[in-house]
């Protein structure tokens, strides 16, 4: 299996060198494109162009998913934060080879995994005064020409408060707004949804997508006491 993952990654001509002198790390990095490029190797139109649908985001997010929970036991504590960094690496290689943005890879896989810590979330329980879900999110700014920024975004209920952070590495980035900000939402469930926002909040817009099927429009509109 090995001497195969390895010949998966040079026959896309994928980076499985991560210069650290822990072991552990590199082993990580190595394991982590192998296991990316099996996954490339089952996509039969890897090398197709495409564009950067929510659709297509998810599907990459899930193949890294997939991945990353097969070499989760190279996981080790004491280097987590060179992992983090080495991840990340690994995903941008895997978006480049895709054509998907890493940060919206890493965005949907982050919040994924902070969905699925929710207890009772898969079964459709009521939601707690301190429970929040995670999306996938492409923020707009309202100043014209300004570039987007990937991260993950946070609703809160029943502060009806929309969170975005950045998870690229360096600073982190913060935008806040209340529900009454959205003037409206475009989109069904399975794409995701574009939030439209009031220019006074200093964003024109937010793409939001998590696991198709797992949330509707009314989620941002009117607040339901389930998701499911």
């Amino acid at each position: 299996m090995g001497i195969f993952a390895r010949s998966q990654a040079r026959k896309f001509g994928m980076q499985t060198d991560w210069p650290s002198t822990d072991p552990h790390v590199r082993r990580y990095y190595k394991a982590l494109v192998e296991a990316h490029a099996r996954g490339i190797a089952q996509m039969p139109d890897h090398g197709a162009g495409h564009d950067q649908s929510w659709y297509r985001v998810q599907g990459v997010a899930v193949l890294h998913s997939n991945a990353a929970n097969y070499v989760a036991d190279l996981w080790r504590e004491r280097s987590k934060p060179e992992m983090t960094r080495a991840r990340k690496a690994a995903v941008n290689q895997l978006g480049n080879m895709l054509r998907v943005r890493g940060a919206l890879i890493e965005s949907w896989w982050v919040a994924d995994r902070m969905n699925m810590m929710r207890i009772g979330v898969s079964a459709g329980l009521p939601i707690g005064d301190k429970w929040s879900y995670a999306f996938a999110c492409t923020l707009h700014s309202a100043t014209p020409g300004a570039p987007t920024m990937d991260g993950v975004l946070q609703y809160k209920w029943p502060e009806h408060n929309f969170q975005r952070v950045q998870v690229e590495d360096g600073e982190e980035f913060e935008a806040t707004w209340q529900a009454k900000d959205v003037t409206s939402v475009d989109g069904d469930q399975f794409e995701g949804f574009v939030l439209n926002l009031k220019p006074s909040t200093g964003w024109s817009k937010a793409e939001v997508c998590g696991r198709a099927g797992n949330f509707t429009q009314d989620f941002f509109t009117q607040p339901s006491p389930r998701i499911g």
